[in-house]
């Protein structure tokens, strides 16, 4: 993910909130709006990039705020969301962790199961081709075998 300075970064998480808050069709509306295009503001939202400075306060006040009043809001909400992450209990934490690990296990498993599949048709076919092989052996033997004899006759 792209660096982002404060500021663009505080711009994203308050405008990530306020688009979730109004709902559907607001990212069109801020386009119209605005005349920026819903790939910008999409990229906006996700943090993918802080745009300029005039296009976020344009975002902003299209959205009914003041630029430094929707920065402000927007570093409320990234503070917020560092005290949430610091008030998990270490208790909390080791089991996020254990269930994580869990799943990365499982998914493993799963990865290991499909190439144990391959390997073994792999396999299968590799035996079907040393028996078709042991047969030809046989069969030139037999015929090597017959050949001598039929010489020792004449």
């Amino acid at each position: 993910m792209k660096y982002l300075d404060d500021e663009a970064r505080f711009f994203c998480a308050a405008l990530l909130s306020e688009m979730a808050a109004r709902g559907r069709g607001i990212q069109k509306e801020l386009a119209r709006k605005t005349g920026i295009s819903t790939g910008l503001i999409c990229d906006l939202r996700s943090g993918r990039t802080g745009g300029s400075r005039e296009k976020r306060q344009a975002l902003a006040e299209a959205l009914g705020y003041g630029y430094e009043e929707f920065i402000a809001k927007g570093r409320e909400l990234e503070r917020k969301k560092l005290r949430a992450q610091v008030a998990n209990s270490p208790e909390e934490d080791r089991e996020k962790k254990i269930r994580r690990t869990i799943r990365n296990l499982r998914l493993r498993l799963e990865k290991f199961r499909c190439e144990a599949s391959v390997l073994a048709e792999k396999l299968v076919a590799m035996q079907e081709k040393h028996i078709a092989a042991q047969e030809e052996i046989i069969r030139l033997s037999q015929e090597l075998a017959s050949l001598r004899w039929s010489k020792l006759d004449s």
